[in-house]
């Protein structure tokens, strides 16, 4: 697509990439509080890597809610003022970065002075809160435990209908994604969740310079799209079963609501294979992390040595 001087304006001067069910959501909510950047209500636009992907679940999944064009995806922004800077927050773009980072360099006129930010989770932490958030929304077709889904998961990439949320690796394991926007852009700013849950003011303090605003006190005292600690398992007729269902909730009252899932879930640990299959991927892609990020990471490292694993907090 050729980009014409009326589609110059309002492109985006910052991404924050991912990752994802690392406080994305918290973040968005903290930014839009600032009177110099504009960011859509839409959180996740998916446009830079659903673009020319074969893999269309997510509009799928939205239809008619997500931009599939240049022109709806520069629509989000036309309500930012000329003083503001405007960003968004898409999280898949670290799951898909080769994609992405072409289409950015294909339709933004000015890509090289693009802001990059990341928020990176220990890798098995962030993997299981993942597998929480898509098993309560019953956003796996097939209803599988995890470590089935990891098993399988080269041959669901390969599937275009299969919601890309069930792609675990390739959703936490980050340091290819990593290197990859590295070399392409000039601003890079990468954090580490552990320290935006700690001290949210810092990190946001820090941010604010990065993007070029004004550093000025923005409210955290609320966490968002906080993942329930419980283990849900399906099993895949009755998760078909629950999806089907999901008009009622319009009309059903809530009580026979909340009885329909406790029909249908039940709690769940995690199979310690799962585990066992994830630990040594994750240690090497923590090691190659250190090196990028030249930064120490064994309180990550640390987590692989011992035989069990603690279940996630969020």
């Amino acid at each position: 697509m050729r980009i014409t001087s009326e589609q110059t304006f309002n492109h985006p001067d910052f991404l924050v990439v991912g990752a994802a069910k690392s406080g994305t959501t918290s973040l968005h909510r903290y930014l839009t509080q600032h009177p110099q950047l504009y960011l859509p209500d839409v959180k996740e636009t998916w446009f830079y890597h659903s673009y020319d992907n074969p893999n269309q679940s997510i509009h799928t999944l939205h239809p008619g809610l997500l931009p599939r064009n240049l022109p709806a995806y520069l629509a989000l922004f036309e309500d930012a003022s000329p003083q503001q800077r405007c960003g968004e927050i898409t999280p898949s773009y670290l799951q898909f970065p080769v994609r992405t980072i072409r289409n950015i360099q294909r339709f933004h006129p000015r890509w090289q002075d693009l802001r990059i930010v990341m928020i990176l989770r220990e890798p098995i932490e962030k993997l299981l809160s993942h597998y929480q958030y898509v098993h309560r929304r019953n956003l796996d077709p097939e209803g599988l435990n995890l470590y089935d889904s990891l098993k399988r998961e080269p041959e669901r990439r390969a599937d275009p209908a299969m919601p890309t949320d069930v792609f675990y690796l390739q959703n936490s394991l980050y340091a290819v994604a990593v290197e990859a926007y590295q070399t392409a852009f000039e601003h890079v700013r990468i954090y580490l969740y552990d320290d935006f849950k700690a001290d949210p003011n810092a990190v946001l303090h820090d941010l604010q310079g990065f993007l070029g605003v004004d550093p000025i006190a923005l409210e955290t005292t609320k966490s968002y799209n906080r993942s329930s600690p419980r283990r849900l398992s399906r099993h895949p007729l009755l998760a078909q079963a629950t999806r089907q269902l999901r008009p009622l909730k319009q009309v059903l009252p809530r009580p026979l609501i909340d009885r329909l899932k406790a029909l249908t879930t039940r709690p769940e640990g995690i199979d310690p294979r799962a585990i066992a299959f994830l630990k040594p991927l994750a240690r090497a892609d923590v090691l190659r992390l250190e090196k990028l990020l030249d930064r120490d990471l064994g309180h990550w490292l640390r987590r692989y040595e011992t035989e069990g694993y603690y279940q996630p907090a969020d």
